[in-house]
């Protein structure tokens, strides 16, 4: 869905604290149109949270101790 939406070259950034979410989406990533260029387990741990937008529910989460993981990937649709 996400390759119809985007243009080719167009990138999807996905955070999330559901490590099995996450494991599944780099899983859907690798079988589609998207080319992986970056991934983490520990987003606050990792050179990207110095540029990182913080969201609500990830600062929720993080203070409970969930480590936030992220992807990026880019359409070659």
């Amino acid at each position: 869905m996400y390759s119809r939406l985007l243009v080719n070259g167009g990138k999807l950034c996905f955070k999330t604290d559901n490590r099995a979410l996450f494991d599944f989406s780099l899983e859907q990533v690798e079988a589609s149109n998207f080319v992986l260029e970056y991934k983490t387990y520990d987003l606050h741990a990792s050179e990207m949270n110095e540029t990182n937008i913080q969201t609500e529910y990830e600062r929720n989460f993080t203070e409970k101790g969930f480590k936030i993981n992220m992807l990026i990937a880019k359409n070659k649709k």
